[in-house]
Protein backbone atom coordinates (compact mmCIF):
# COMPACT_ATOMS: atom_id res chain seq x y z
CA UNK A 1 0.00 0.00 0.00
CA UNK A 2 1.68 3.31 -0.90
CA UNK A 3 1.50 6.52 1.12
CA UNK A 4 0.98 9.95 0.55
CA UNK A 5 3.76 11.96 2.01
CA UNK A 6 3.43 15.65 2.38
CA UNK A 7 6.06 18.20 1.54
CA UNK A 8 6.63 20.45 4.57
CA UNK A 9 6.97 23.30 2.01
CA UNK A 10 3.93 22.62 -0.22
CA UNK A 11 1.67 22.06 3.00
CA UNK A 12 3.12 25.28 4.60
CA UNK A 13 2.35 27.14 0.69
CA UNK A 14 -1.60 25.34 0.81
CA UNK A 15 -2.16 26.53 4.19
CA UNK A 16 -1.17 30.26 3.25
CA UNK A 17 -3.34 30.24 0.63
CA UNK A 18 -6.01 29.22 2.24
CA UNK A 19 -5.68 31.74 5.08
CA UNK A 20 -4.95 34.46 2.61
CA UNK A 21 -8.52 33.63 0.32
CA UNK A 22 -10.18 33.45 3.83
CA UNK A 23 -8.87 36.94 5.10
CA UNK A 24 -9.64 38.52 1.75
CA UNK A 25 -13.00 37.21 1.22
CA UNK A 26 -13.96 38.48 5.15
CA UNK A 27 -12.35 41.64 4.67
CA UNK A 28 -14.30 42.11 0.77
CA UNK A 29 -17.40 41.25 2.94
CA UNK A 30 -16.96 42.72 6.32
CA UNK A 31 -19.97 45.43 5.85
CA UNK A 32 -22.71 43.11 4.64
CA UNK A 33 -25.40 42.08 6.57
CA UNK A 34 -26.07 38.71 8.48
CA UNK A 35 -27.84 35.87 6.60
CA UNK A 36 -31.43 37.19 6.56
CA UNK A 37 -30.90 40.56 7.00
CA UNK A 38 -31.07 43.34 4.60
CA UNK A 39 -28.87 46.79 4.65
CA UNK A 40 -29.97 50.29 4.96
CA UNK A 41 -26.93 52.89 4.16
CA UNK A 42 -27.91 56.51 3.27
CA UNK A 43 -27.39 59.91 5.13
CA UNK A 44 -24.78 58.87 7.07
CA UNK A 45 -25.79 56.17 9.23
CA UNK A 46 -26.33 52.01 8.25
CA UNK A 47 -28.89 49.55 9.63
CA UNK A 48 -28.91 45.78 9.49
CA UNK A 49 -32.85 44.37 9.63
CA UNK A 50 -34.51 41.71 9.19
CA UNK A 51 -35.13 41.23 5.65
CA UNK A 52 -39.03 40.02 6.62
CA UNK A 53 -39.39 43.71 7.74
CA UNK A 54 -40.60 46.76 5.67
CA UNK A 55 -38.55 49.45 5.50
CA UNK A 56 -39.88 53.29 4.94
CA UNK A 57 -37.96 56.39 4.54
CA UNK A 58 -39.86 59.91 4.85
CA UNK A 59 -38.61 63.45 5.37
CA UNK A 60 -39.90 64.94 8.30
CA UNK A 61 -42.67 68.01 7.45
CA UNK A 62 -44.66 67.16 10.30
CA UNK A 63 -41.88 68.67 12.35
CA UNK A 64 -41.08 71.80 10.33
CA UNK A 65 -38.58 69.95 8.58
CA UNK A 66 -37.78 69.22 4.81
CA UNK A 67 -40.25 66.42 3.08
CA UNK A 68 -37.96 64.39 2.36
CA UNK A 69 -35.15 62.63 4.41
CA UNK A 70 -31.73 63.90 3.32
CA UNK A 71 -28.24 64.04 5.51
CA UNK A 72 -30.24 66.98 7.55
CA UNK A 73 -33.18 64.84 8.66
CA UNK A 74 -35.67 62.02 8.36
CA UNK A 75 -37.15 58.92 9.28
CA UNK A 76 -36.67 55.63 8.84
CA UNK A 77 -39.34 53.05 10.06
CA UNK A 78 -38.54 48.61 10.29
CA UNK A 79 -41.80 47.07 10.77
CA UNK A 80 -43.10 43.73 11.11
CA UNK A 81 -46.24 41.56 12.32
CA UNK A 82 -46.26 38.32 13.03
CA UNK A 83 -48.05 36.25 15.77
CA UNK A 84 -50.31 39.07 16.94
CA UNK A 85 -46.63 40.75 17.43
CA UNK A 86 -46.17 43.99 15.87
CA UNK A 87 -42.34 45.35 15.98
CA UNK A 88 -41.77 48.99 14.73
CA UNK A 89 -38.44 50.10 15.00
CA UNK A 90 -37.61 53.61 14.44
CA UNK A 91 -34.64 55.96 13.54
CA UNK A 92 -35.48 59.62 13.74
CA UNK A 93 -32.41 62.22 12.88
CA UNK A 94 -32.10 65.83 12.40
CA UNK A 95 -29.16 68.67 13.35
CA UNK A 96 -29.63 71.15 15.25
CA UNK A 97 -27.83 72.50 18.13
CA UNK A 98 -28.01 70.47 21.39
CA UNK A 99 -30.98 70.66 23.96
CA UNK A 100 -30.14 72.09 27.12
CA UNK A 101 -31.01 68.41 28.68
CA UNK A 102 -31.44 64.83 26.89
CA UNK A 103 -34.67 64.67 29.29
CA UNK A 104 -35.86 67.79 28.00
CA UNK A 105 -35.68 66.98 24.12
CA UNK A 106 -37.51 63.55 24.82
CA UNK A 107 -40.32 65.18 26.26
CA UNK A 108 -40.21 67.68 23.58
CA UNK A 109 -39.94 65.43 20.77
CA UNK A 110 -43.16 63.48 22.52
CA UNK A 111 -45.04 66.90 22.23
CA UNK A 112 -44.41 66.78 18.66
CA UNK A 113 -45.51 63.82 18.46
CA UNK A 114 -48.91 64.22 19.97
CA UNK A 115 -49.30 67.63 17.79
CA UNK A 116 -48.63 64.75 14.90
CA UNK A 117 -51.66 62.41 15.90
CA UNK A 118 -49.96 60.55 18.51
CA UNK A 119 -51.73 60.56 22.16
CA UNK A 120 -49.13 59.96 24.82
CA UNK A 121 -50.43 58.07 27.41
CA UNK A 122 -48.00 57.40 29.23
CA UNK A 123 -44.31 58.49 30.12
CA UNK A 124 -41.72 56.37 32.42
CA UNK A 125 -38.81 57.24 34.45
CA UNK A 126 -35.78 58.60 32.42
CA UNK A 127 -32.76 56.41 32.20
CA UNK A 128 -29.05 56.35 30.60
CA UNK A 129 -28.03 53.54 28.76
CA UNK A 130 -25.09 53.32 26.67
CA UNK A 131 -25.14 52.91 22.98
CA UNK A 132 -21.28 51.96 20.84
CA UNK A 133 -19.73 53.66 24.04
CA UNK A 134 -22.35 57.22 23.61
CA UNK A 135 -24.60 57.97 26.52
CA UNK A 136 -27.66 57.34 25.08
CA UNK A 137 -30.92 58.90 27.54
CA UNK A 138 -33.96 56.89 27.15
CA UNK A 139 -37.72 56.33 28.31
CA UNK A 140 -40.69 54.17 28.72
CA UNK A 141 -43.47 55.02 26.65
CA UNK A 142 -46.96 54.16 25.56
CA UNK A 143 -49.12 55.89 23.11
CA UNK A 144 -52.45 55.05 21.22
CA UNK A 145 -52.05 55.50 17.58
CA UNK A 146 -54.88 54.79 14.57
CA UNK A 147 -56.28 52.95 17.51
CA UNK A 148 -53.84 50.81 18.71
CA UNK A 149 -52.07 51.12 21.87
CA UNK A 150 -48.29 50.68 22.00
CA UNK A 151 -45.32 50.10 24.68
CA UNK A 152 -42.01 51.06 23.84
CA UNK A 153 -39.03 52.92 24.41
CA UNK A 154 -37.51 55.75 22.72
CA UNK A 155 -33.38 56.89 23.07
CA UNK A 156 -31.98 59.74 22.10
CA UNK A 157 -28.11 59.77 21.29
CA UNK A 158 -25.86 62.73 20.09
CA UNK A 159 -23.10 62.64 17.30
CA UNK A 160 -21.01 66.08 16.55
CA UNK A 161 -21.96 67.39 13.12
CA UNK A 162 -19.71 69.94 11.18
CA UNK A 163 -20.57 73.47 13.22
CA UNK A 164 -19.23 74.00 16.25
CA UNK A 165 -22.31 73.82 18.89
CA UNK A 166 -24.43 71.76 16.34
CA UNK A 167 -24.83 68.55 16.94
CA UNK A 168 -26.89 65.71 14.31
CA UNK A 169 -29.46 64.30 16.80
CA UNK A 170 -30.86 60.51 16.64
CA UNK A 171 -33.83 59.33 17.88
CA UNK A 172 -34.21 55.66 18.09
CA UNK A 173 -37.55 53.99 18.99
CA UNK A 174 -38.86 50.34 19.39
CA UNK A 175 -42.63 49.96 19.55
CA UNK A 176 -44.87 46.22 20.13
CA UNK A 177 -48.41 46.15 20.81
CA UNK A 178 -48.81 46.92 24.78
CA UNK A 179 -49.66 43.69 26.86
CA UNK A 180 -47.50 41.44 24.27
CA UNK A 181 -44.19 41.85 25.74
CA UNK A 182 -42.70 43.01 29.23
CA UNK A 183 -40.46 45.56 29.77
CA UNK A 184 -37.29 43.77 29.45
CA UNK A 185 -38.73 42.15 26.39
CA UNK A 186 -39.10 45.32 25.02
CA UNK A 187 -35.66 46.13 26.24
CA UNK A 188 -34.05 43.61 24.97
CA UNK A 189 -35.86 43.96 21.53
CA UNK A 190 -34.49 47.15 21.20
CA UNK A 191 -30.65 46.20 22.33
CA UNK A 192 -31.39 43.71 19.63
CA UNK A 193 -32.31 46.37 16.68
CA UNK A 194 -29.61 48.70 17.88
CA UNK A 195 -27.07 46.14 17.82
CA UNK A 196 -27.90 46.43 13.65
CA UNK A 197 -27.00 50.30 13.44
CA UNK A 198 -24.47 51.84 12.91
CA UNK A 199 -24.49 56.05 13.35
Amino acid sequence: MAYLTLNPRRLALTTLLVILFTGSMIWLHRDDAPLGYARYEKYGFSLSYPKLMSLREVGLSDMGLGPDPSDFSGLIQCQSLWENKLDVFEVIWFVKTKAPSAEAELLDFLRVASKAGSVVKSVGEYYVTTFRGRAMSCINIEVEEAGYTFSGIIGVVYRPWTSPGVERTFFIAYLTFKGVATEEQIHADLQTYMGGLSI
